[in-house]
């Protein structure tokens, strides 16, 4: 997929534009911002979604890490979930140099489910989850 914009915006800003109604993603003020024009953007693909029998949108950012990451979650059946993650900003020196990871989510069992994560430059995750919860 090419984004491109006029007025000319580099692509992590055209993808914060998309999803979250602010260019700048990473302003200090813009994180409640954020998650409702996140959430009432994917409001009519929801709703999209539940017509044609598959789950809704959710869509947040995540800052916890030194550059910021816009996720967006496509659930396509009860078990079934895609996710999409775009780095926003530049990744520093020494951290994954990937921008942009794909995960499949599949809950087999009532306890247990399976992720596997691939980024756009090589990086491949498998994770095998056990969850008890008390």
């Amino acid at each position: 997929m090419t984004l491109r914009s006029e007025p000319s915006y580099p692509r992590d800003q055209i993808v914060a534009l998309l999803l979250y109604g602010a260019a700048d993603a990473t302003s200090p003020n813009a994180g409640a911002a954020e998650g409702v024009a996140g959430g009432a953007a994917a409001q009519p693909l929801n709703r999209a979604l539940q017509n044609m029998g598959l789950g809704g949108v959710s869509a947040r950012v995540d800052t916890s890490d030194v550059t910021p990451r816009a996720d967006v979650e496509v659930q396509i059946a009860r078990n079934l979930s895609l996710q999409v993650a775009e780095v926003v900003g530049v990744p520093p020196p020494g951290s994954n140099p990937d921008t942009t990871f794909f995960t499949v989510a599949w809950r087999f069992a009532k306890a247990w489910s399976a992720e596997t994560t691939v980024g756009t430059l090589g990086t491949t995750i498998l994770d095998l989850i056990w969850q008890h919860r008390y």
